[in-house]
């Protein structure tokens, strides 16, 4: 497995309020959680190999301060060791990126090989995010290198939203086809489930898939962050929880009585999972007048109560 998140040393030494023991030891409990989720999700993390000479605040480097008696808790100083040594080094104890190469992080100069060498794997199709020891905020960030500039994620808390919006990127960046974005799927979309052998139909989106990816990236995710908590604060019904999600940016809707009427255009609506027939009369709309991707509410005996996605066409007979 490639590592998809590295630790960076953008922000260190830690300065002023931040350096006292109590707010670095905040600091690196909250990288420890973070490495964790990451690792939950079976990702793997990797580090510089000269990570432990770093100054974490002036003239204290991370190895004082996970082995120095006195320096932090003796159990975080022993969690630090144990998960620090089980993450790759990703220069493999050479001097495969050069530290002293130029580095800018929103206009301003750092010294973080790990972020150089994100940019490197972003470069050649590889999406890398940076998980970052200093507080800052989570999100994208500008990074340049050597005159080249990148988009690169960097992470300071567990929290996953941002998390999952970086894995959002992953089928852009790594041109990911059908098959790997529904692999990728769990990630990107943890409250969705989708039908098996979906990715078939992607084929029926008129342009073909690469040229709907973004949109049913963009689509799906907001379904994925809102639909369960507005269709649950609504009581389940329908038509609030449509309204509220129009009012996040969803172009989405229901059928009409006349498709509903229809006997055969509703029998195209129909799925079977888990041996029970459901109906995807809830539609996103990619576009106007076209593209379509049908799903259903969930239920709690099926697929631990997620949103279904059911079906994906042009558009389906009325």
């Amino acid at each position: 497995m490639s590592a998809r998140f590295c630790i960076a040393e953008t922000g260190l030494p830690l300065l002023g309020d931040a350096c006292d023991q109590e707010a670095v030891s905040q600091r690196l409990e909250e990288l420890l959680a973070l490495i964790g989720c990451c690792w939950r999700e079976q990702q793997e993390v990797c580090r510089w190999s000269k990570l432990e000479y770093v100054e974490i605040v002036p003239g204290v480097c991370l190895a004082d301060l996970m082995y120095q008696p006195q320096r932090l808790d003796r159990v975080l100083q022993l969690a630090l060791q144990e998960t620090l040594n089980r993450c790759r080094l990703w220069d493999g104890n050479d001097d495969a990126v050069e530290p002293t190469v130029e580095l800018l992080v929103d206009e301003e100069a750092a010294d973080a090989p790990s972020a150089v060498w994100a940019c490197a794997e972003q470069e050649s199709g590889r999406a890398v995010a940076c998980l970052s020891i200093s507080p800052c905020d989570s999100g994208q960030r500008r990074v340049q290198v050597a005159g080249k500039s990148w988009r690169v994620f960097f992470l300071c808390q567990s929290e996953c939203s941002c998390r999952r919006e970086f894995y959002r990127t992953i089928p852009t960046i790594e041109d990911l086809d059908e098959d790997k974005y529904l692999a990728a799927a769990p990630l990107m979309f943890p409250t969705l489930y989708f039908k098996p052998d979906i990715g078939r139909e992607f084929r029926r989106f008129a342009g073909g898939y690469r040229a709907v990816r973004e949109e049913v990236t963009r689509h799906l995710a907001i379904l994925s962050d809102h639909f369960l908590r507005i269709f649950g604060s609504q009581h389940q019904q329908l038509e609030p929880t449509l309204k509220e999600l129009r009012a996040c940016g969803l172009d989405v809707s229901g059928e009409s009585p006349s498709t509903k009427s229809n006997k055969d255009a509703w029998k195209q609506r129909k799925i079977t999972i888990a041996g029970q027939d459901l109906y995807c009369e809830l539609h996103l709309k990619l576009e106007p007048t076209k593209n379509r991707i049908h799903f259903h509410p969930g239920q709690p005996d099926i697929a631990d109560g997620k949103v279904i996605i059911g079906i994906f066409h042009e558009h389906l007979p009325t």
